[in-house]
């Protein structure tokens, strides 16, 4: 039974990293910033260090040619928006946001009143013992 699990696992991660790299050479095939010696040289790259090799070509495709990788990976900006609106991750930011802002005001607010009452019980003595 672990066997079967542990293959399944493998063949799942074999699967997704094959995925990524299909993704990262499909983006190469698109672009037409690189030169033909350069999209086989980073489509090697790819291969050879199957994750990382990935991640950077995909990296420095979106720096130089962020269309290609976009078109087909990442939303347009109406669909975040709607995503967003829907999860209400907004309203989520926003409300920590909120309570951040409180909590620095009633700190400030806490520190300046003890401020004030450290100085005044210190003069207090000083003068009784006067």
């Amino acid at each position: 039974m672990l066997d079967k699990a542990l293959i399944g696992a493998m063949i799942t991660i074999a699967l997704l990293v094959a995925s990524l790299d299909l993704v990262a050479t499909g983006c190469l095939v698109r672009t037409t910033q690189l030169t033909r010696f350069q999209k086989v040289a980073q489509g090697v790259i790819v291969w050879l260090a199957p994750i990382i090799g990935a991640l950077v070509v995909l990296r420095l495709l979106v720096e130089s040619d962020p269309d290609v990788v976009r078109q087909r990976w990442i939303p347009n900006d109406t669909i975040n928006a709607c995503l967003l609106e829907v999860l209400g991750l907004e309203a989520r930011a926003f409300d920590r946001l909120a309570a951040q802002e409180i909590e620095n005001v009633a700190l400030d607010t806490f520190t300046a009143h003890t401020g004030h009452s450290d100085h005044g019980a210190a003069g207090d003595t000083l003068d009784a013992g006067h």
